[in-house]
């Protein structure tokens, strides 16, 4: 049996907080910017914005439209870090290390937020079950 890789946990960026730092996420936003010299994206969701490191997501043989258009939404999935010194996270110190962009010119970024903050409610209100997977000790 090939070996199962860890689920990303869906969460809004507005609730990436310090207690998310080093989780596999996935999250949903709109590209308001693309560094190609930096592979760094800006997505953002909302009023909340994160930088996001595309370096390993690139491909040069796939056409990534996420990379060119602008203003596209795309979902992206990876690793949650805090940084230090080079000035990644516009301020932040935080940075998502992703693993995979996929465009998702289709998904509605309200209804993405609704539902992934029910299942934060829902993971808060079974508390200890590690649901929600913070705080779960």
């Amino acid at each position: 049996m090939p070996p199962q890789t860890d689920a990303a946990l869906p969460v809004r960026l507005a609730d990436l907080g310090d207690e998310m730092v080093g989780r596999k996420v996935r999250v949903a936003g709109r590209v308001l910017t693309y560094d190609a010299a930096a592979a760094r994206i800006v997505l953002a969701e909302g009023r909340a914005a994160l930088v996001v490191d595309v370096s390993v997501c690139l491909d040069p043989s796939r056409r990534q439209g996420w990379a060119r258009a602008g203003k596209e939404v795309v979902m992206v999935l990876g690793y949650f870090e805090r940084v230090e010194g080079d000035g990644v996270g516009g301020g932040q110190g935080r940075v998502l290390r992703a693993v995979l962009v996929v465009e998702a010119p289709d998904l509605d970024l309200g209804l993405w937020g609704r539902a992934v903050g029910g299942l934060r409610e829902a993971g808060e209100e079974r508390e200890g079950e590690g649901v929600w997977g913070v705080g779960s000790g």
